[in-house]
């Protein structure tokens, strides 16, 4: 799934993949479909004449992917941002200053440790993914050490723009969902909200080898 905005709600969702995007994307486009309960599929989105009423992906905004390429660049090239992942920095530089500014922006992080465990199950268990045959061959501990030297995506970079300055008005802790169900309902529907859980990743209770106590010390420190 994918950052999210939605003008007509003043509102702009930056997805952090791998924490709980999924679920936030089903339930918002839910609350917001012409008929009730079935989110908008990518066609309706592109075919409907009221397109910015709606959530609008990341990618489906124009001038998103040059704006992307444009700040990777001026971080010196060292990692690829999918447009459907946009951040924060991508954008408002999309948008333009005035008109991201004016939207109240939010996101959700997660325990780190988790989250790189439910983005090895996630690269592990999708065919399509190009490093699928290497998770398999890896296992999770050379996983973390693969990661953390050669494509780092902090949490941060999503929330930051290129010179350190924090972009996201409110963000949430996926462990406490409970906390933006009552806050983000009542901003955007006048009400409480549940979370589609959709995705929701067991790490450790489908794989012992993804916990913290079956990775070394070494590894955990280098992480």
């Amino acid at each position: 799934m994918a950052t999210l905005v939605n003008e007509a709600l003043g509102v702009v969702f930056v997805h952090i993949p791998k924490s709980a995007g999924t679920s936030v994307t089903r339930t918002f486009e839910a609350h917001s479909a012409p008929d009730p309960g079935t989110p908008l599929t990518d066609a309706e989105r592109q075919a409907n004449p009221r397109l910015w009423s709606h959530w609008v992906q990341g990618d489906h905004l124009p001038g998103i992917e040059a704006s992307v390429a444009h700040n990777v660049g001026m971080q010196g090239g060292r990692e690829k941002v999918p447009s459907f992942h946009a951040r924060a920095v991508d954008l408002r530089h999309a948008l333009g200053y005035r008109r991201f500014d004016a939207l109240h922006s939010f996101t959700f992080v997660r325990n780190p440790f988790e989250r790189m465990a439910s983005t090895y199950h996630y690269t592990r268990d999708n065919d399509a993914n190009p490093h699928a045959a290497m998770c398999r061959v890896l296992g999770f501990e050379q996983y973390i050490v693969f990661n953390c030297m050669l494509t780092v995506q902090l949490q941060y970079d999503w929330l930051h723009d290129l010179n350190g300055r924090p972009m996201v008005d409110e963000v949430f802790r996926v462990e406490h969902m409970a906390e933006a169900e009552a806050r983000l309902g009542a901003r955007l529907f006048g009400k409480p909200i549940r979370f589609v859980h959709e995705n929701q990743s067991t790490n450790a209770r489908r794989d012992p080898s993804t916990s913290w106590n079956a990775v070394p010390e070494w590894v955990i420190d280098l992480f």
